[in-house]
């Protein structure tokens, strides 16, 4: 009874975090072209949406693999599909938040910025985009996995490039974090891995995971179902 308004508020409260996070950086003008535009929540939001399906199809593939269970190819390269066209609306956006703004060709100039922009759009999302395309990639678990973790890479980078790189040119002084900072992180890292674990051991997480499959379709391949 509790689970659709949970899945209700879930979604509301990430697209609000997610829109917002990105239109708060609007109020500051002075960043690095590449990463300011008008429609920066929107891209925020819809690139949120393929990261959180990459991160569940990546964390899908590395749990069969460590704990043996069944990998649902027949569900994660439909999923994979997905995440393409989500990408491919994302960079469209961005494209057009280019062309209102002028700011690519204004922001690409042959420095360090460029490098990062090139590994972030280039190497973190076109490149996965167009391998997700491709039926062989996407129905084959080293193909889903290296997709996924560009597009993971791709979008933690533009988190990262967004809400720190883009704002050194205007920045005063400098900061590096402190090693107990790092500990603090990581340790917090560590600790919902942990949690996590605990929940997939002793809750039924996964009691249901090979629904819908014949009797037949597992005996053939009981660690991998191909999608085909």
């Amino acid at each position: 009874a509790f689970i659709i308004p949970l899945v209700i508020f879930g979604i509301m409260l990430s697209f609000l975090h997610q829109s917002s996070l990105g239109a708060l950086f609007l109020i500051n003008p002075a960043q690095q072209p590449l990463w300011h535009g008008p429609l920066m929540g929107h891209l925020f939001l819809v690139s949120a949406m393929a990261l959180g399906l990459s991160v569940l199809t990546y964390f899908s593939i590395i749990l069969s693999r460590s704990w043996k269970m069944t990998l649902r190819m027949d569900i994660l390269s439909k999923l994979g599909l997905v995440i393409a066209w989500i990408l491919l609306v994302y960079l469209a956006a961005r494209g057009v938040d280019y062309a209102i703004t002028g700011n690519l060709a204004t922001g690409l100039n042959g420095d360090w910025y460029t490098v990062l922009w090139v590994a972030e759009v280039g190497i973190g999302m076109l490149l996965p985009m167009i391998l997700l395309f491709i039926k062989k990639v996407r129905t084959s678990r080293t193909g889903l996995l290296w997709a996924t973790g560009l597009i993971i890479m791709g979008v933690v980078l533009n988190r990262i490039n967004t809400l720190v790189i883009s704002q050194a040119p205007n920045r005063e002084g400098s900061y590096f974090p402190h090693i107990l900072e790092f500990v603090f992180t990581f340790g917090l890292i560590a600790g919902a891995m942990y949690v996590f674990r605990l929940c997939a051991k002793y809750l039924p997480l996964y009691s249901d995971h090979m629904k819908g499959l014949t009797p037949e379709q597992v005996k053939k391949a009981p660690e991998v179902i191909p999608a085909n």
